[in-house]
């Protein structure tokens, strides 16, 4: 709850402008999700869900951006031939602060000089916790 609280704040935050209406803040909230589907063309995907099944995967990451006056959500695609794991997030993340940037080029802003993320824990962000 608290944690849903700070994220709330964040976003609210991230639409402050200065005097000149410029954005303050940015805020970007990462999740995403792997659709696989079809037979061919055939590719390996063993997961403990389906069991050497063959199957062409789609991962979306659907990246929610609020910076003053824009609030939106880019979305990005990669297939099972981009390998998954951190450098993924990391660069689907570049590409989000890249079109960001573009937006408010745009309008004539600058890019904010504070940003908030917001990451799922999802396999590319897996967080561990070593309980003693």
């Amino acid at each position: 709850m608290r944690q849903r609280r700070d994220l709330d704040e964040r976003r609210i935050k991230a639409k402050e402008v200065d005097s000149n209406g410029h954005p303050q803040r940015a805020f970007f909230f990462n999740d995403a999700f792997t659709e696989a589907k079809g037979e061919i063309p055939h590719f390996l995907l063993n997961t403990s869900r389906n069991k050497s099944m063959d199957k062409i995967s789609n991962r979306v990451f659907g990246v929610e951006v609020t910076c003053g006056s824009i609030d939106t959500i880019f979305l990005y695609h990669c297939d099972q031939f981009i390998f998954g794991g951190a450098n993924t997030l990391i660069e689907i993340q570049r590409q989000a602060m890249a079109d960001l940037g573009h937006l408010l080029a745009q309008d004539g802003h600058p890019f904010p000089r504070i940003v908030n993320y917001q990451f799922d824990n999802c396999s590319e962000n897996k967080v561990s916790h070593n309980m003693e």
